[in-house]
């Protein structure tokens, strides 16, 4: 009875121990399965947040690229600027040539299609001017008023009446020619 009871036991440990030792591989597979599932949970969490992360980036970098172009039009804006003033400063401060007044002046005479006109000039080149129209008969004829005008550079021709005027003024013709100019001086420039 006692080896029965011995071989009862064993197989009965036997068993026990098999039932333990499926349990524990069960458990292990469970476990394997959960840290795979973890792990995979954890791999799309990290994807999810690296996605995040880089189009924050991406946000920060075209905010930062915009910001730095928007700087730079401003910049290029502001030298154009400086540039063109001081050709205009440049272009104020240099008396009018015999020729080109010459030429312009006859130019806004056929404009205004009048044969007496009055001329206003800056105080500056008022004795120049009235020495360029001493020597050509045909526009000292023409020309019955020189008067002087608060600006520099260039002239205004109007007609007797002073109902048509030509503004040949400097600052006039440049802010005329700017639009045009602008963009090549820039090119040029940049």
């Amino acid at each position: 009875m006692e080896k029965i009871s011995e071989a009862v036991l064993k197989k009965v440990t036997t068993e026990a121990q098999a039932i333990v030792d499926k349990a524990e591989e069960e458990a292990k597979e469970k476990l394997d399965k959960a840290r795979i599932k973890f792990q995979s949970k954890l791999e799309k969490e990290k994807q999810r947040k690296l996605q995040e992360a880089e189009e924050e980036a991406a946000r920060i970098s075209s905010r930062v690229l915009i910001q730095t172009r928007k700087d730079m039009v401003i910049a290029k804006s502001e030298v154009l600027d400086s540039v063109i003033e001081k050709v205009s400063n440049r272009l104020i401060s240099t008396p009018m040539s015999k020729k080109a007044f010459l030429r312009i002046a006859e130019e806004a005479l056929e404009a205004l299609n009048s044969t007496e006109v009055r001329i206003y000039v800056p105080k500056s080149d008022s004795n120049r001017i009235k020495g360029f129209l001493k020597g050509e008969k045909d526009l000292h004829s023409k020309v019955k008023e020189v008067k002087e005008g608060d600006f520099a550079g260039g002239f205004i021709m109007e007609d007797m009446d002073g109902k048509l005027r030509i503004d040949n003024t400097y600052t006039t013709r440049l802010e005329m020619i700017l639009p045009r100019i602008k963009p090549e001086i820039a090119k040029e420039l940049f």
